[in-house]
């Protein structure tokens, strides 16, 4: 064999080589994904999703009762709060994103409740909202508003996949 030839083969064997282990972790995922189609054919996983899905609303619906008056009178501060704790060039932007949390059918309160029980316990439900939170702390430790949005890229991309979403 020439010297052409065993380039040529070196080449081959490879590329061969790669196509292999990406067929491997393509059947390694498509092993995953089986598992997790089968997990979701069962009763029992269904019968969870329903109740987990009232617990968010029982959740949702004893956050809006227990409104105190307390909240009511803080809630216009909550755009001073938004002053105080947003980066100078993030301002405008945390702005819009409040006042599209609080309009949007997106944030999921009971699902973010459910899920971050530390807000739940704490001053964010007693003087401020759970929109407020996310907006200032909950965005930066990557926690999830509701069960689809998983894009935490940026702030901007929220914004519109909110307005989308409204």
């Amino acid at each position: 064999m020439d010297l052409k030839g065993q380039d040529f083969q070196k080449v081959f064997n490879s590329k061969n080589s790669q196509l292999n282990k990406k067929d491997e972790e393509l059947n390694k995922i498509k092993y995953q994904y089986s598992n997790q189609l089968s997990k979701l054919d069962t009763k029992e996983y269904c019968i969870s999703c329903f109740k987990e899905e009232i617990d968010n609303n029982h959740l949702e619906i004893d956050y809006l009762k227990n409104t105190s008056l307390t909240k009511k009178i803080l809630n216009p501060l909550s755009y001073l709060y938004l002053i105080v704790k947003s980066n100078p060039r993030e301002l405008s932007l945390n702005f819009k994103l409040y006042k599209a949390l609080k309009n949007s059918k997106c944030f999921d309160i009971g699902y973010y409740l459910n899920k971050n029980k530390d807000i739940q316990e704490s001053k964010w439900c007693k003087y401020f909202s759970p929109e407020l939170h996310y907006v200032c702390v909950g965005f930066y430790e990557k926690r999830k508003f509701n069960k689809k949005y998983f894009n935490r890229n940026s702030k901007k991309e929220l914004l519109d996949y909110i307005i989308k979403c409204s």
